[in-house]
């Protein structure tokens, strides 16, 4: 297991640590939250697809973005062993969450996964959960406080089932 949480990586901190996790092909857990990625965290996605051996990926709070969200998703896609991802509070928005859909349908033991405050928007949920519909595995499933856009509702809560059928929502 590799914390690095909160350590302020920027720019150049993930210039380095790409290099170096480039090297740690056995590492099984990594915690990558609270760091000021930003888009550069794509600069990762390349170190980030060589940890073919990772189970546990804590990318919370590190201001990806939409674009810094594109480019890790695309390294998600190869990381198949993957049961627990925190993606949560980056800012994803549409296009982000519509990759890492895309990303999601290749993590078959996915049991767990935050995507708590990323202002997708209900299309980018809605991709989200369709791609989630083929995950047996899936427990722990975390949808939070996203507003419908151009709406001034508020969706605190909405829980699916593995199948894709809606179990329960709160607002």
């Amino acid at each position: 297991r590799l914390d690095l949480s909160n350590n302020g990586f920027g720019a150049e901190g993930c210039q380095t640590l790409s290099g170096a996790l480039g090297r740690l092909t056995a590492l099984a857990q990594l915690d990558l939250s609270n760091n000021k990625l930003g888009d550069q965290g794509g600069v990762l996605s390349t170190a980030l697809a060589a940890l073919c051996q990772i189970t546990w990926l804590n990318l919370s709070t590190c201001g990806l973005e939409a674009a810094g969200g594109i480019t890790v998703a695309s390294a998600l896609k190869n990381m198949t062993k993957v049961t627990s991802l925190d993606l949560s509070s980056n800012m994803l928005r549409l296009k982000g969450a519509q990759t890492v859909a895309s990303s999601l349908v290749h993590m078959q033991l996915l049991a767990s996964l935050n995507l708590r405050d990323n202002k997708m928007g209900f299309e980018g949920y809605t991709a989200i959960t369709q791609s989630l519909g083929q995950h047996p595995h899936l427990k722990d499933f975390w949808l939070e406080k996203f507003c419908l856009e151009g709406h001034s509702n508020v969706v605190t809560c909405v829980v699916w089932s593995p199948d894709g059928t809606k179990l329960a929502s709160a607002s």
